[in-house]
């Protein structure tokens, strides 16, 4: 029974760059005991293997180069002969050309292919298959047939090949070892006849026979044993152009051009990776990139890694149908992008600054060559802020003061204050000024002084505080006050009677006491009267004072005539209903020929006023003084009915009498005072005697006494 084997061995990582067919062969010894015929088979297993590129690639797409092969074919699947031994000495035969084994291998590789053929150990024998202790040995040189058929090679075997060395075989050759053989080497594609292949045919046809002599000492049965025809492509050249097209030159680190020689249809890309200032190496292009506007290109075919030791990347290129491969890689580029890192640090309350840290908003990635800034909105505690703008060229790191807005505190001095200050952590310029700049809610201490004898009273204005050193926590607006004060408590009457304030006084207080009038420093005696403030003595002004609003009870339009002057003092006069007349005696003791104190006619005491109805405006008394009203002297009256009564205290009414045109009447007898109530030649008056009192109205030319009420 005939046992045929095949095999097929194909390992593309392995042989790819072999370009391998294999042809696996078995020579068989078949024996039937003695007498019996050895019946020799060689199988062989013919393959078709197309070459197809390999590529490790990025991107998937083969180059389109024309596919290259190399093809075996079977022709006939087996050679065998049928030996059958004729005496003791032993019997040579031969395949028979029915029983050869025959193949054939096409290629359309440019520089053809290598034949060859090799074992799978360096036995040589051929082994039965029943009783594998049974052997053939192999011949050991190259002989013929003729010699083969002598004793000497009895129990031996060999091949015969078509082909040796590419030159014709007519001998039997010693078994293969595992280094191989060649059985054929081929110059062009077949069916392409050329110089070095005139005769080139459209397939290259290959026989394998087998000889042997056995005796009848072989045991019977199949002999066998494996061998491998290969079938490799001859190398063809190359050149790899490696390209860059951005005319950047900046560019380095490129690979050199590689030429050679090859059986594959790929070459390894090399390891290079170009560098270029601001950009990536994108890897390799089979055909020119697209340069694009900013310096980055875009592959429009495959792209290709560079190769590392781990991992070689194979560009397929090479067409073994040519005789000359070229391949052009182009660099390609992404624009490189850099981490711009934005940092912002806030002032705060009191000047100093916080720490820095990442402002997301701004901190991206930016290409580059590209520009980057920054900008902070202000709002009501900050002010605006930014980064001014800057070209990319690598990682960085930028930092932005974003400064606190301001705010103003401003102090205003109040009655019987000396000092104000602004004082606090949040004050950035006038600290310990009336008026500071501070930050926005900076803290701050508002302070007064107060000017001797006088007591603190609050701080008004865009709020109200009751402490004199006043610590506010947080600034967010502008702020003004004013500190007030008021004169400290008086146990007695004192000052001037311009500064007389009651309020002043303390609650234990008299009641009465003395003043001075700043307008010529004379005194006065003062009394609480029926709660209001009369003054106990007439008024002594002289003739020719200047009265001015600032010490007497005048306004800036006085009707005295230049410079609001009272008319000299006179005894003549007191005529004229609408003329002013002074007189001054000098004297305090009245009789009736002795006119003591001062006499004024109502247009003088009116301080040229002289209303023609209602009260008079204005008047001679000091400032914050006035001329009693006709209701006023009238409420006085009730309570003091008789002249005894009003010149007893608390009033000491005094009898000066009168002066009437020039003439003095009624001194020690009568009291006249003008009240400010008046009509158009009249006016009213305070009359008392010593069991009268009267309010009755008279002429305006009068000299009567004056006394003031507190306003």
């Amino acid at each position: 029974m005939l046992k045929q084997i095949f095999k097929q061995l194909s390992d593309s990582r392995a042989h790819a760059n072999n370009l391998n067919n294999y042809i696996k062969t078995n020579k068989i010894i078949r024996s039937a005991g003695m007498g019996a015929s050895f019946l020799l088979f060689v199988f062989a297993l013919l393959a078709s293997f197309p070459i197809v590129p390999h590529t490790d690639i990025v991107e998937a797409a083969s180059p389109s180069e024309s596919e290259t092969k190399i093809e075996m074919s079977i022709g006939k699947g087996s050679a065998n002969l049928s030996l059958i031994p004729k005496d003791m000495s032993g019997t040579f035969a031969s395949s028979s050309s029915s029983e050869l084994a025959e193949f054939n291998v096409t290629t359309n590789n440019y520089t053809g292919y290598t034949l060859g053929i090799k074992a799978t150990d360096d036995t040589k024998q051929l082994t039965n298959v029943d009783m594998p202790t049974a052997k053939l040995d192999s011949i050991t040189s190259i002989i013929d047939s003729s010699t083969f058929n002598t004793q000497a090679y009895n129990g031996k075997w060999g091949y015969k090949p078509s082909k040796y060395n590419s030159a014709d075989n007519t001998s039997f050759r010693p078994a293969p070892t595992t280094s191989g053989s060649e059985l054929n080497k081929t110059l062009c594609a077949n069916g392409d006849p050329t110089t070095l292949c005139p005769d080139n045919q459209a397939k290259d046809t290959y026989t394998i026979g087998l000889g042997a002599r056995v005796d009848y000492t072989k045991p019977v049965g199949t002999y066998s044993n494996t061998f491998v025809l290969t079938a490799v492509g001859n190398p063809v050249a190359y050149t790899l152009n490696y390209l860059d097209n951005t005319g950047d030159t900046s560019v380095s680190n490129m690979p050199a051009t590689n030429s050679g020689t090859t059986v594959a249809t790929k070459v390894q890309i090399a390891s290079n990776i170009p560098t270029r200032t601001g950009y990536t190496f994108a890897g390799w292009c089979d055909q020119a990139p697209t340069v694009n506007a900013d310096g980055s290109t875009t592959c429009g075919g495959s792209t290709y890694k560079a190769s590392t030791t781990e991992d070689p990347v194979y560009y397929s290129f090479i067409n073994q149908t040519l005789q000359n491969s070229i391949g052009n890689v182009y660099a390609t580029w992404n624009i490189t992008s850099y981490l711009q890192t934005v940092q912002v640090r806030y002032q705060t309350a009191t000047g100093g600054w916080g720490n820095y840290s990442t402002y997301s908003a701004c901190t991206k990635n930016v290409n580059y060559g590209s520009t980057h800034s920054c900008s902070i909105a202000a709002t009501t505690e900050y002010q605006a802020a930014s980064l001014a703008s800057y070209t990319v060229t690598g990682a960085n790191t930028k930092q932005i003061d974003v400064y606190r807005n301001t705010r103003t505190v401003s102090l205003t001095k109040g009655t019987g204050i000396s000092a104000v200050s602004v004082t606090g952590t949040g004050v950035k310029s006038g600290s310990g000024t009336a008026s500071a700049t501070v930050y926005y809610g900076g803290a701050v201490t508002i302070s007064a002084s107060l000017t001797s004898g006088y007591d603190w009273v609050n701080w008004t204005g865009s709020a109200t505080y009751t402490s004199q050193s006043q610590a506010i926590s947080s600034v967010t607006s502008n702020l003004s006050f004013t500190a007030n004060g008021k004169v400290s408590c008086q146990s007695s009457i004192s000052g001037t009677m311009q500064a007389f304030n009651p309020s002043n006084l303390c609650s234990t207080a008299t009641s009465s006491g003395t003043l001075t009038d700043s307008r010529d420093n004379q005194t006065y005696t003062v009394a609480k009267i029926n709660d209001q403030w009369w003054m106990t003595k007439n008024l002594n002004l002289a003739g020719g004072t200047a009265l001015t609003p600032a010490d007497s009870n005048v306004s800036a339009g006085c009707n005295l005539g230049s410079n609001c002057t009272l008319p000299t003092s006179s005894t003549s006069g007191f005529s004229n209903n609408s003329t002013a007349y002074v007189y001054n005696s000098g004297r305090t003791t009245c009789g009736n020929s002795s006119p003591c104190y001062s006499y004024y006619s109502y247009v003088a005491a009116t301080a040229g006023t002289n209303p023609s109805s209602g009260d008079a405006t204005s008047d001679i008394c000091p400032k914050g003084w006035r001329l009693p009203t006709r209701a006023e002297f009238n409420t006085l009256r009730s309570n003091y009915t008789t002249g005894v009564a009003l010149t007893a205290s608390p009033f000491l009414g005094v009898y000066a009498g009168s002066y009437y045109k020039s003439s003095f009447y009624d001194g020690g007898l009568y009291g006249y005072y003008w009240s400010s109530t008046a009509g158009n030649t009249a006016a009213n008056r305070l009359y008392f005697d010593s069991s009268n009192t009267d309010d009755s109205s008279v002429g305006k030319n009068n000299g009567y006494s004056i006394r003031c009420v507190l306003q």
